[in-house]
């Protein structure tokens, strides 16, 4: 591995310099608050809230710097040997206080928090506890545990933090794709399917480890087109709470997020957005303080086939156009083609060692107001990365 402790100690530099300029400038507080308001809240006839957030009111486009909305932002090197690289194809990213587990759909790989590399966890095939696609993960610390959920799937497969296979949780439905929350204490299992309509099986259940259903919702009105083009997005499962997940289709259609409320065992809409014309491909995201709506284009392929990203603050209703920048390095703009791998509390952000080399240069190219000292504490910075490196974290807390 290399040696991480210059690197780490010029990113202190950095972080530290650019923090002391933008609390010195006043900071950007004020950026949200200048935007519209872009949605409103609107209640249905079962009567739950929903926001809707209309489209034809979007005017502002806002770069947010990335510290108004992160509190605690590190960046992590990913161990650069062989057996630890991660690629571009990261489906899933599990944090927890000692571990980064990445799910790079033919493989499951385990990280320290500091980002050394400690293991695989399975492997491609047929046998116990292998796989041939990950679709959805989760890390129990607590419990010594790593759940597995693979496409296609009849069961979540079941290992220790050292990567020994313990067992296969049955389900009692095959699974295409779909996302679970474990409570690994309760022998308790919460899960989302994508419904393709051919079955009347749930489309959201409870069950225990032995595979008995305890409790679920058909959601008929959810089903998406049966083939594998659609998804499954969730960032918040919390078992026994309300699980949000929303279905992203293979045919563009108004659609919702929800949540299934486990207390009712009801899927309730939380957030939507009214189109002005033909509704385009797009999916929703959910944080701790704002929605998000990424919309598609329909004639590029992923990752390029992003036309733009909405933001809608949830207490004020206000949002616009999004761009992300780094102003602790300078204010490099952070690309949203990606799949966003961020939860509800936690952001995560992955890059590639040449397109963070990439963005520097650029910023580097028209200064954007920097000083020498800064100048030069980001060229160093950049001396330090190879483009043979692991893909780099940004890691933080939603405020």
């Amino acid at each position: 591995m290399k040696n991480l402790k210059p690197f780490i100690f010029l990113l202190v530099s950095i972080f530290l310099l650019m923090a002391c300029k933008e609390e010195q400038s006043g900071g950007n507080a004020s950026l949200i608050d200048k935007c519209s308001v872009i949605a409103t809240r609107e209640v249905t006839e079962a009567g739950d809230t929903v926001v809707v957030c209309d489209m034809a009111k979007v005017k502002e486009k806002v770069t947010l710097p990335l510290s108004q909305l992160v509190d605690s932002l590190e960046l992590i090197r990913l161990e650069s040997i062989d057996t630890a690289m991660v690629g571009t194809n990261i489906l899933s990213i599990d944090l927890t206080d000692n571990y980064i587990g990445i799910n790079s759909t033919y493989s499951y790989k385990l990280f320290a928090r500091n980002g050394k590399y400690l293991r695989d966890i399975g492997q491609i095939g047929q046998g116990p506890g292998e796989y041939v696609m990950i679709y959805y993960s989760q890390i129990d610390e607590a419990y010594d545990r790593i759940y597995l959920l693979p496409w296609d799937a009849f069961g979540i497969l079941v290992y220790d933090l050292q990567g020994n296979f313990i067992e296969k949780i049955s389900l009692p439905y095959m699974v295409p794709k779909g996302v679970m929350k474990i409570d690994t204490k309760s022998e308790r299992v919460s899960v989302v399917k994508l419904p393709w309509g051919e079955d009347d099986s749930p489309t959201v259940w409870v069950q225990d480890f032995n595979g008995k259903v305890l409790q679920g919702n058909r959601a008929k009105h959810l089903d998406v087109w049966p083939d594998y083009s659609s998804e499954v997005f969730c960032e918040r499962m919390k078992f026994g709470d309300r699980n949000n997940f929303y279905f992203s289709s293979a045919i563009a259609r108004v659609d919702s997020l929800y949540q299934y409320f486990s207390t009712e065992n009801r899927c309730i809409p939380i957030f939507s957005t009214a189109f002005t014309g033909e509704v385009p491909f797009h999916s929703y995201y959910e944080f701790s303080n704002h929605y998000l709506v990424k919309v598609l284009l329909e004639d590029k392929f992923y990752p390029d086939n992003l036309d733009y990203c909405v933001f809608v603050d949830k207490s004020t209703l206000r949002g616009g156009l999004l761009e992300l920048s780094l102003d602790m390095l300078g204010g490099v703009q952070l690309p949203l083609n990606y799949k966003i791998v961020s939860d509800f509390e936690n952001f995560i952000y992955y890059i590639e060692p040449g397109m963070l080399l990439s963005s520097l240069e650029e910023m580097l190219q028209y200064k954007r107001n920097l000083s020498q000292k800064e100048i030069d504490e980001i060229t160093d910075f950049m001396h330090s990365i190879s483009e043979d490196d692991n893909n780099y974290l940004l890691l933080g807390k939603w405020k």
